[in-house]
């Protein structure tokens, strides 16, 4: 009887032994598939992600402080050291371009004295959002006043900063303008006759129609990708590029969402949120992207855009 019990312990013990082992080396392989999704990109836990977001936030606002504070020494050279080209700056008005900083400087020959004439003596933030980050781009909306030496304000604007990092510095590349603010009855139309456009351009995308969809643009027109600026001076240069004629491979676009941050009498920038679609209408990837809408010899067109998309 005694040898039975034995017998009968020892087996008891060699169950719980493997059920252990089992649960050991299931628990092991479970932690370490779960590592290895942690380290992939994008995959981090939120505060990781948060805590990215807010490091990469502090460059771009910093990036931001030395443009305003480079501009406040009324010297085109140094300056000039807070952007990075080429540098374009779209707007309900005036449309710059500069290939590189040599152009860009000889672009603004007697700016500060016109500046000066009118009384300026320094320019200030008001305020600023960060409105999407990721390792090598930024967009940044901001608003800023200029300011006589006595306190008085001359002007405030608006503009939409994209942000970029070349090497190891991160300067100014685009600057979305909207010019003074628009308030009450009159933002709200520009809003809406702005988010008119965007949508319309969408659909024109979607369409397939080349011709269609260079109607809803202005010219010169700007777009800035995850390759690059590219630049069409006119619409026979767009039909000719090589958005137009790119072969895509997912059916449609949708906007996701999509909102009007910044108006000014002729301009709005919109924060805007898409995705293409698979065959069955299924999300195949999503991004981000800021667009500028102007209204141009009578008519709501985009003027520019940044994506973080290809």
């Amino acid at each position: 009887m005694p040898d039975t019990a034995s017998k009968l312990l020892y087996g008891l013990s060699l169950t719980a032994l493997a059920l252990a082992s089992a649960v050991l080396t299931w628990t092991l392989g479970d932690f370490a598939t779960a590592a290895r999704r942690d380290n992939e990109p994008g995959t981090e836990a939120p505060a990781v992600q948060e805590a990215e977001r807010e490091r990469l936030a502090k460059i771009g606002l910093a990036a931001l402080d030395r443009f305003q504070e480079t501009w406040n020494t009324r010297d085109t050279a140094v300056w000039s050291q807070s952007l990075h080209f080429p540098h374009v700056r779209p707007s309900a008005g005036n449309f710059g371009l500069a290939p590189t900083r040599a152009d860009y400087m000889r672009n603004q020959s007697g700016v500060f004295e016109r500046v000066l004439a009118a009384g300026w003596h320094r320019s200030q933030w008001n305020s600023r959002r960060v409105l999407h980050v990721s390792s090598d781009k930024m967009h940044i909306a901001g608003r800023y006043s200029r300011y006589r030496e006595n306190g008085e304000i001359i002007s405030s604007q608006q503009v939409t900063y994209v942000v970029t990092r070349q090497g190891e510095q991160w300067g100014i590349q685009a600057r979305f303008g909207t010019g003074f603010l628009a308030s009450g009855e009159q933002a709200a139309d520009m809003s809406e006759a702005a988010r008119t456009a965007v949508q319309t351009y969408f659909a024109a995308l979607n369409s397939l129609d080349p011709e269609r969809w260079a109607d809803t643009l202005h010219f010169p027109q700007a777009r800035l990708d995850s390759s690059g600026l590219d630049f069409r001076q006119t619409r026979a240069d767009f039909l000719s590029g090589t958005a137009p004629g790119r072969q895509r491979t997912w059916p449609e676009t949708r906007i996701d969402a999509m909102e009007v941050y910044q108006t000014g009498p002729s301009g709005a920038n919109l924060n805007v949120r898409y995705s293409r679609l698979n065959a069955d209408g299924e999300a195949l990837s999503a991004y981000d992207a800021v667009f500028l809408a102007t209204l141009r010899d009578g008519r709501w067109a985009v003027q520019a855009h940044s994506t973080y998309g290809p």
